[in-house]
């Protein structure tokens, strides 16, 4: 599979929102983000525009299967990836959309 987006796992494809087990809702999202997948420590997320931009960055420490991230209000409309980089060093990205 070609992707403009080199951090993007093609592998695990399931639906607009979710790869590899991780899940991003509400699509589209506004005024936040919930990221739902498999317990594992995420050490940061990373919000980027759909040119490869980082448009927010969130470091944590949470082991958890659900995470609620609060989302920049001057954010324009428009396609996102959303990098999730758990502690162990694996790293997922998962396309979404802001309304």
């Amino acid at each position: 599979t070609v992707c403009a987006y080199p951090e993007i796992n093609t592998g695990a494809h399931h639906g607009f929102g979710d790869y590899s087990g991780w899940r991003i809702s509400p699509v589209p999202f506004s005024d936040h983000l919930r990221i739902s997948g498999p317990s594992a420590e995420v050490a940061s997320v990373v919000l980027r525009n759909a040119l490869g931009s980082e448009v927010s960055r969130y470091v944590l420490r949470s082991n958890t299967s659900v995470i609620d991230l609060p989302v920049p209000t001057d954010l324009p409309a428009g396609l996102y990836i959303v990098s999730i980089t758990e502690a162990s060093g694996h790293s997922t990205s998962v396309r979404a959309i802001k309304e």
